[in-house]
């Protein structure tokens, strides 16, 4: 949260041992059969290309701040899931799996985080903000770069065949960005619970503006 303007009021460890024990084994498991990114791109446009290149390198940059990333290992990141206090603790108890259920959105049927306090903030809708921090595992990610409103939309659809995850970058209306200059946030959406695990609950409040 350092850098935007929130007053953090309390912060949490989370230790779930169900959930912990289960992210590690799948860990093990992809370390077991990876292979880098797949490009399945290649007749697309130069600048389709380029922007799935751009969403990947992106991700990889996060990847750095786990572990020291290269191609040959599992990509883990931080991320962000902002929600309201009555779901927070249920999350941590029980994990995520629930999310599934309910978010049918732009870029796949599955659980929803970003690495962007803002956008977070947005989806907690309350006036304190929770917050909950969450090691998850990307895998094979697939970058979208697909308009909801398009006929190859991936709204409501499972994870693409042969990944593990999708990874997005989006303008300030929540849509993929094709200009780099109107990029704002960024959206992964993760579709097994095992490749999630809870970390922290942190919660904030919005600073008052200067009068």
């Amino acid at each position: 949260l350092q850098g935007h303007r929130f007053d953090i009021l309390d912060i949490y460890a989370v230790h779930n041992n169900d959930l912990s024990s289960t992210f590690h084994q799948t860990l093990e498991m992809m370390k077991d059969c990876w292979f880098p990114w797949k490009e399945e791109w290649d007749n697309e446009s130069d600048k389709a290309q380029r922007m799935r290149k751009r969403v990947i390198s992106h991700f990889e940059n996060h990847a750095l701040d786990v572990i020291s990333y290269h191609k040959k290992e599992v990509p883990v990141i931080w991320a962000i899931h902002g929600c309201s206090p009555q779901a927070v603790w249920s999350i941590c108890e029980t994990g995520f799996s629930t999310l599934g259920l309910l978010d049918e959105v732009f870029f796949g049927k599955g659980m929803y985080f970003t690495t962007n306090v803002p956008y977070a903030a947005y989806y907690a809708q309350h006036d304190e903000k929770y917050f909950i921090i969450t090691a998850v595992i990307l895998g094979r990610a697939y970058p979208v770069i697909e308009h909801p409103e398009a006929a190859n939309s991936l709204l409501g659809k499972p994870c693409k065949l042969g990944y593990d995850s999708h990874i997005v970058q989006v303008n300030a209306s929540g849509f993929p960005e094709l200009d780099d200059k109107k990029i704002r946030f960024d959206e992964l959406v993760i579709f097994q619970e095992a490749q999630l695990c809870p970390l922290w609950v942190v919660v904030a409040k919005s600073k008052k503006k200067d009068a």
